[in-house]
């Protein structure tokens, strides 16, 4: 999946899971795990750890 779709996917998951992000846009929480994904993507010993990381991340950008 290209950068833009999956981006776009993200943003459409977030805005559609009606947690409460304050005034942060869907697009932003997207672009931020994006980031974090692809900085730990490289980093990470294998795909459980990454999708740790990135649960935890989720976690963090959607708490309420």
């Amino acid at each position: 999946m290209p950068r833009d779709a999956f981006h776009d996917a993200l943003a459409e998951a977030i805005a559609a899971s009606g947690r409460p992000a304050g005034n942060v846009a869907s697009g932003q929480i997207a672009e931020v795990l994006a980031a974090a994904g692809e900085g730990w993507k490289h980093r990470v010993a294998d795909r459980p750890e990454f999708v740790d990381k990135l649960a935890l991340a989720v976690g963090v950008v959607l708490r309420p």
